[in-house]
Protein backbone atom coordinates (compact mmCIF):
# COMPACT_ATOMS: atom_id res chain seq x y z
CA UNK A 1 0.00 0.00 0.00
CA UNK A 2 2.78 2.22 0.95
CA UNK A 3 4.66 1.79 -2.36
CA UNK A 4 1.47 1.93 -4.24
CA UNK A 5 0.88 5.34 -2.85
CA UNK A 6 4.18 6.16 -3.18
CA UNK A 7 4.26 5.55 -6.98
CA UNK A 8 1.11 7.64 -6.96
CA UNK A 9 2.89 10.69 -5.90
CA UNK A 10 5.88 10.41 -7.77
CA UNK A 11 3.95 10.00 -11.22
CA UNK A 12 1.75 13.32 -9.67
CA UNK A 13 4.90 15.27 -9.42
CA UNK A 14 6.50 14.05 -12.93
CA UNK A 15 3.48 14.68 -14.86
CA UNK A 16 3.11 18.51 -12.64
CA UNK A 17 6.98 18.99 -13.15
CA UNK A 18 6.35 18.34 -16.99
CA UNK A 19 3.63 21.23 -17.42
CA UNK A 20 5.35 23.74 -15.29
CA UNK A 21 7.09 26.55 -17.16
CA UNK A 22 9.66 28.69 -17.25
CA UNK A 23 9.18 32.06 -15.90
CA UNK A 24 12.00 34.47 -16.59
CA UNK A 25 12.05 37.98 -14.76
CA UNK A 26 14.70 41.36 -15.37
CA UNK A 27 17.32 41.13 -17.71
CA UNK A 28 16.83 37.11 -18.48
CA UNK A 29 12.71 38.43 -20.03
CA UNK A 30 14.16 41.46 -21.44
CA UNK A 31 16.83 39.36 -23.35
CA UNK A 32 14.40 36.68 -24.21
CA UNK A 33 11.59 39.40 -25.07
CA UNK A 34 12.94 42.99 -26.16
CA UNK A 35 11.15 45.03 -23.97
CA UNK A 36 9.64 42.26 -21.27
CA UNK A 37 9.40 42.69 -17.44
CA UNK A 38 8.32 38.90 -16.99
CA UNK A 39 7.75 36.11 -19.83
CA UNK A 40 6.34 32.61 -19.36
CA UNK A 41 7.36 29.71 -21.50
CA UNK A 42 5.52 27.20 -22.35
CA UNK A 43 7.50 24.13 -23.96
CA UNK A 44 5.18 23.50 -26.77
CA UNK A 45 5.72 26.88 -28.68
CA UNK A 46 9.04 29.31 -28.70
CA UNK A 47 5.88 31.79 -28.34
CA UNK A 48 5.79 32.64 -24.35
CA UNK A 49 2.27 32.08 -22.87
CA UNK A 50 2.62 35.65 -21.13
CA UNK A 51 4.61 38.56 -21.87
CA UNK A 52 4.20 41.42 -19.57
CA UNK A 53 6.28 44.49 -20.58
CA UNK A 54 7.94 47.30 -18.76
CA UNK A 55 6.28 50.64 -18.57
CA UNK A 56 9.34 52.39 -21.20
CA UNK A 57 8.66 49.63 -23.62
CA UNK A 58 5.22 49.24 -24.23
CA UNK A 59 4.03 49.29 -27.76
CA UNK A 60 1.16 50.48 -29.25
CA UNK A 61 -1.61 48.94 -29.52
CA UNK A 62 -1.99 49.48 -33.27
CA UNK A 63 1.12 47.43 -33.73
CA UNK A 64 0.99 44.34 -31.61
CA UNK A 65 0.29 42.18 -34.32
CA UNK A 66 3.30 43.49 -36.46
CA UNK A 67 5.04 43.18 -33.37
CA UNK A 68 4.36 39.30 -32.82
CA UNK A 69 5.27 38.65 -36.28
CA UNK A 70 8.51 39.98 -36.05
CA UNK A 71 8.84 38.98 -32.66
CA UNK A 72 7.68 35.07 -33.31
CA UNK A 73 6.55 34.32 -37.23
CA UNK A 74 9.28 36.13 -39.43
CA UNK A 75 9.15 32.71 -41.86
CA UNK A 76 5.44 32.18 -41.54
CA UNK A 77 3.43 34.63 -43.03
CA UNK A 78 0.14 32.72 -42.70
CA UNK A 79 -0.15 33.48 -39.41
CA UNK A 80 -2.78 35.82 -38.23
CA UNK A 81 -4.93 36.86 -35.34
CA UNK A 82 -8.75 37.83 -35.65
CA UNK A 83 -10.90 39.56 -32.81
CA UNK A 84 -13.36 37.78 -31.10
CA UNK A 85 -14.00 39.31 -28.15
CA UNK A 86 -13.48 42.72 -26.44
CA UNK A 87 -14.02 43.89 -22.42
CA UNK A 88 -13.17 46.85 -20.37
CA UNK A 89 -12.32 46.30 -16.40
CA UNK A 90 -13.12 49.36 -14.08
CA UNK A 91 -9.37 50.30 -14.07
CA UNK A 92 -9.36 51.25 -17.39
CA UNK A 93 -8.18 48.19 -19.28
CA UNK A 94 -9.27 46.66 -22.12
CA UNK A 95 -8.50 43.33 -22.69
CA UNK A 96 -8.86 42.25 -26.36
CA UNK A 97 -9.03 38.39 -27.17
CA UNK A 98 -8.20 37.24 -30.39
CA UNK A 99 -8.21 34.00 -32.14
CA UNK A 100 -5.18 32.62 -34.00
CA UNK A 101 -5.15 31.60 -37.67
CA UNK A 102 -3.46 30.17 -40.38
CA UNK A 103 -4.62 30.68 -43.78
CA UNK A 104 -7.52 32.48 -42.27
CA UNK A 105 -8.31 29.08 -40.71
CA UNK A 106 -8.85 28.93 -36.71
CA UNK A 107 -6.04 27.38 -35.53
CA UNK A 108 -7.82 24.98 -32.21
CA UNK A 109 -7.13 26.36 -28.63
CA UNK A 110 -4.84 29.26 -29.96
CA UNK A 111 -5.86 32.14 -27.95
CA UNK A 112 -4.51 35.25 -27.41
CA UNK A 113 -5.41 37.88 -25.09
CA UNK A 114 -3.92 41.41 -25.05
CA UNK A 115 -4.02 43.29 -22.36
CA UNK A 116 -4.20 47.69 -23.31
CA UNK A 117 -3.72 50.78 -21.02
CA UNK A 118 -4.37 54.22 -22.91
CA UNK A 119 -3.59 52.83 -26.40
CA UNK A 120 -0.67 50.79 -25.05
CA UNK A 121 -0.25 47.26 -24.57
CA UNK A 122 1.02 46.19 -20.93
CA UNK A 123 0.84 42.27 -21.42
CA UNK A 124 -0.57 39.75 -23.75
CA UNK A 125 -1.21 36.02 -22.92
CA UNK A 126 -2.81 33.13 -23.99
CA UNK A 127 -1.50 30.05 -26.21
CA UNK A 128 -0.36 30.82 -29.47
CA UNK A 129 0.96 27.87 -31.59
CA UNK A 130 4.43 28.45 -33.70
CA UNK A 131 4.31 25.18 -35.67
CA UNK A 132 1.01 25.08 -37.21
CA UNK A 133 1.05 22.74 -40.36
CA UNK A 134 0.31 24.72 -43.41
CA UNK A 135 -3.13 23.63 -45.42
CA UNK A 136 -3.64 22.60 -49.29
CA UNK A 137 -6.39 21.39 -51.04
CA UNK A 138 -5.95 17.92 -51.54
Amino acid sequence: MKKSLLLMVLTIAIGLHSKAENVLTGRAAYEAVKGAEKVRIKDFSSVPAHIKFYESERIAFSNWQEWMKNSFFKEKSSIGFQLIGEESDKLGMTHYRFQQTSENYPVSFGIWIVHVLNGQVVSMNGNVFDDVPNFSPS
